[in-house]
């Protein structure tokens, strides 16, 4: 079985059908990663049409200003969501500075409510890898794999993968952060 843990089914529109047939067809187990809570809804919707569809909850960096300030409104979210994604910092295709404290302070939130409800993590990071090392968001989420190794394993979006590629002490990261198959 093929594994697609990071996927926007909700944008897909008049592609959709073709590919939950592919998804069936090849047995692909995906996790539908939503960006705010309308996506979240549409993937609930989309997830009740194949059981190889996981649909998650997260508030995108881009989306992060938005919720901000309706941290228990996305608390109800989170506890329906089997897993949290997509959530993180994004400092390089976000431009306005004004957002990153909102950015911060949801990620924050959803890493407290992950490691609270022991969910695994679908994490961006684009712009964002140093902060998220530096604030030990990187040590919290693999808190969450060595608390519950049976059930979660956590996922980094690929953004901060090939930059922990590219760098030997970021790979010993990498090697806390994935399955050990990996």
């Amino acid at each position: 079985m093929l594994i697609d843990a990071h996927v926007h089914l909700d944008k897909y529109a008049d592609l959709l059908d073709q590919v939950l047939q592919e998804i069936e067809q090849k047995r692909i187990f995906t996790v539908a990663t939503a960006m705010d809570i309308p996506s979240y809804l549409e993937l609930q919707k989309i997830g009740e049409r194949s059981e190889l569809v996981l649909p998650t909850f997260g508030v995108h960096p881009r989306r992060a200003a938005d919720y901000a300030d309706r941290l228990q409104e996305i608390g109800r979210c989170i506890e329906s969501s089997p897993a949290i994604g997509e959530i993180g910092l994004d400092f390089h295709w976000v431009k306005d500075t004004n957002t990153y404290p909102a950015q911060r302070k949801v990620l924050e939130y959803f890493i407290a409510a992950a490691r609270e409800q022991n969910k695994f993590v679908n994490l961006h990071t684009k712009g964002g890898e140093k902060e998220i090392l530096d604030q030990n968001v990187v040590d919290k989420v693999a808190e969450l794999r060595q608390s519950t190794p049976e059930r979660i394993e956590n996922l980094v979006h690929a953004n901060f993968l090939r930059m922990i590629e590219d760098d030997p002490w970021l790979y010993e990261v990498r090697s806390l952060l994935l399955p050990s198959n990996s």
